[in-house]
């Protein structure tokens, strides 16, 4: 029997203080919490089908690889009207190898796309159409990596820690907004909606060494002509995508290949000569490389100032980004060359091989 040393009226008086009601309070708040997850990780369960022959990524699910996988569909709206099923149809399919993991998306729409955003990293890409997908490799429920596309094949991504609660910047974040994960993803447009294949590499996230991997996941789409977020895991309106103690399951995972994430970045300086001699441009060229093999260069094209005295150039400047991916143990290079107002983007023909 349990023994107190409280007299019955100063019970009372706590009572009538409301002492007792806050821990109880507490105590029910995480009750409901732990029945939410359990929830969650339950019902919303998918197996990742395991390949042999690796997608290209081209933003077009055409492969048969794509076709032998489950569809994710159901999803649940969080804006505007919380708990509804969404609007425009979604669907998610997962694939993987040792080496990869692998996510075709179509994101059917009925109406305008809103996307304008192509820089790396920005956030503006959160206001527009977009797709968001967060993994829980340690199945923790606390933290996970974050990876976010949209229509132009835009790219952001973020590494989340408890959840993310204080997402604003500095060191007290518990989201790195400056984490550099290597990863691929392109997008198309079409007459349905849209399409990304996204690709990522085992070597970007960490994982426990485990013979069978058991992760939470969960996806959430944006659809911004109509103000909607939708969510396969539902998420209450009070939490974001980064709330990974309420994501879904992803099981199937076999015999991964982590292998080392070792990164060199030797850079340089260089000058050359483009274009049509009458032009008097230069272009100056800065490289970076890194290990995945990727190259960053950037292009400034500036006229001679004696055709600009001249009349016949008009002082400008462009500058062009081009971002090279040569993947190791791969026959494929992409490139993508941004102007500022404009991103054009090279593929060989070669499938991964």
């Amino acid at each position: 029997m349990l023994k107190t040393h409280l007299r019955p009226r100063s019970v009372h008086r706590m009572l009538a203080a409301g002492l007792f009601f806050v821990p109880l309070t507490g105590f029910l708040e995480s009750v409901v919490v732990a029945k939410e997850i359990a929830a969650n990780r339950e019902t919303y369960q998918v197996e990742a089908r395991y390949i042999v022959d690796i997608p290209e990524i081209d933003g077009v699910l055409d492969e048969e690889v794509w076709q032998s996988a489950r569809i994710i569909d159901q999803f649940t709206q969080q804006e505007p009207n919380e708990g509804a099923p969404a609007t425009e149809r979604t669907e998610v399919r997962i694939i993987y190898a040792e080496a990869w993991l692998f996510i075709g998306v179509e994101a059917y729409d009925s109406g305008e796309l809103v996307a304008t955003e192509m820089r790396r990293d920005s956030d503006r890409i959160l206001e527009e159409d977009n797709f968001q997908v967060i993994i829980d490799t340690f199945n923790d429920s606390r933290s996970g990596y974050m990876f976010v596309t949209n229509p132009l094949g835009a790219k952001l991504e973020q590494q989340i820690f408890e959840e993310g609660e204080g997402q604003g910047r500095g060191n007290n974040s518990n989201v790195n907004r400056n984490w550099d994960g290597v990863w691929m993803v392109a997008s198309r447009r079409n007459a349905t909606g849209w399409t990304a294949e996204i690709a990522i590499p085992m070597t970007t996230v960490r994982f426990r060494r485990l013979e069978a991997q058991t992760w939470g996941i969960n996806f959430m789409r944006t659809i911004r002509r109509k103000n909607e977020s939708v969510f396969w895991a539902p998420v209450p309106k009070a939490y974001a995508l980064t709330r990974v103690s309420l994501a879904g399951t992803l099981t199937g995972l076999r015999s991964l290949s982590q292998g080392v994430d070792l990164r060199i970045k030797p850079r340089g300086h260089g000058n050359e000569d483009v274009g049509p001699p009458r032009c008097g441009a230069r272009c100056e060229v800065r490289d970076q490389l890194e290990h995945e093999s990727r190259f960053d260069r950037e292009h400034r094209f500036r006229p001679s100032r004696g055709r600009r005295a001249a009349g016949e150039l008009d002082a400008f400047q462009f500058v062009f980004s081009r971002e090279e991916r040569f993947l190791f143990g791969e026959c494929r290079a992409v490139q993508r060359w941004n102007t500022g107002w404009a991103t054009f983007v090279f593929q060989s023909p070669h499938r991964p091989r």
